[in-house]
């Protein structure tokens, strides 16, 4: 079956308790793929097929996503990217549903998404037939995107950054006079009360906040 067999008339009611979240541990920058998403709701009227549709921030793509619900995956149908339709399953009214969706790759901008929840089950001629429909909103975080990066000495850029000879020499080993310089940008916009956050992952540098300028 695919949209083509939705019989366009029916009586439908909402899910109650529709979330969208971020699974543990899933990648969570705009535009990453291999996020894991989760999705939970509780049906009205029991179904078998699931549709569910990223209508905003531009850019959600369920190509390959695979849900999972009670220790079983289902692959999606083939459909449009910001679709993710799946049949087969055994959803039972009045029983919060929880699932989760991987392979999913997030809007490239981020923000507030928002997604439609639509639920079918089939009739005894195969017509696919609504029961449940809800919305739901996510915050999804943005991307901040570095540019050029560089380590340049202190007295260069902060004590004086006329000096010529400061300004090609390199930090020295051991000694506390390194400065990181970095240029960047944001998908979304910074408000007030939001931080920066700068983490070293090799253990090769090690940072402090002495000197700091945006």
């Amino acid at each position: 079956s695919n949209l083509a067999h939705v019989r366009p008339w029916g009586v439908s009611t909402d899910v109650t308790s529709f979330k969208m979240g971020f699974s543990s541990g899933s990648a969570m920058r705009a535009g990453v793929s291999e996020a894991t998403l989760c999705l939970t709701f509780t049906p009205a009227n029991s179904a078998t097929i699931l549709r569910l549709q990223g209508l905003t921030t531009i850019g959600w793509d369920f190509t390959a996503a695979t849900l999972c619900y009670r220790g079983s995956c289902w692959s999606r149908d083939e459909t449009e990217a910001t679709i993710l339709q799946v049949q087969g399953l055994s959803i039972e009214s009045g029983l919060q549903s929880s699932f989760d969706i991987s392979g999913v790759r997030l809007a490239k901008i981020g923000g507030t998404a928002t997604f439609e929840l639509e639920t079918f089950k089939e009739n005894q001629k195969k017509y696919w037939v609504l029961v449940d429909i809800g919305s739901s909103s996510l915050q999804c975080p943005g991307e901040l995107v570095v540019s050029t990066a560089e380590l340049r000495t202190e007295q260069s850029v902060v004590n004086d950054p006329t000096d010529v000879l400061w300004s090609q020499l390199f930090p020295r080993v051991g000694v506390d006079e390194g400065v990181l310089v970095f240029d960047f940008h944001t998908t979304l916009p910074a408000a007030v009360g939001d931080w920066l956050s700068v983490q070293v992952l090799s253990g090769v540098l090690s940072l402090s906040t002495r000197t700091y300028a945006v």
